[in-house]
């Protein structure tokens, strides 16, 4: 991930940039807009399907796929791509909301 010659040497045209940088915008929009402050991100499971090259820009997509009343749990679909609207990452996940009333902070 740091290394010109050893990511060419690897098969890709430049250095990767890491997975986690992915997971960590997908942790800040869940935390911050979808569903937002006092969730708890449950579970996560991802695919990589391309490299996000140094330089890309990546547009994270979150879509609500079902919402359980019974437990206030969203199973969410996550999709990013890049800039040649290519996929890059996708994958599942589900997030408690918090009950009502409950602080958000």
């Amino acid at each position: 991930h740091l290394n010109d010659s050893f990511a060419q040497a690897a098969g890709f045209r430049g250095r990767v940039s890491h997975g986690a940088l992915l997971c960590a915008y997908l942790s800040s929009l869940i935390g911050t807009q979808l569903p937002g402050p006092g969730c708890f991100w449950l579970k996560q499971q991802l695919n990589w399907r391309a490299p996000v090259f140094v330089g890309n820009t990546v547009v994270i997509t979150v879509r609500v796929k079902h919402k359980s009343a019974g437990t206030n749990i969203l199973l969410l679909s996550v999709e990013a791509r890049n800039q040649d609207d290519t996929v890059v990452m996708d994958g599942e996940g589900a997030v408690a909301l918090p009950s009502a009333g409950a602080n958000r902070d």
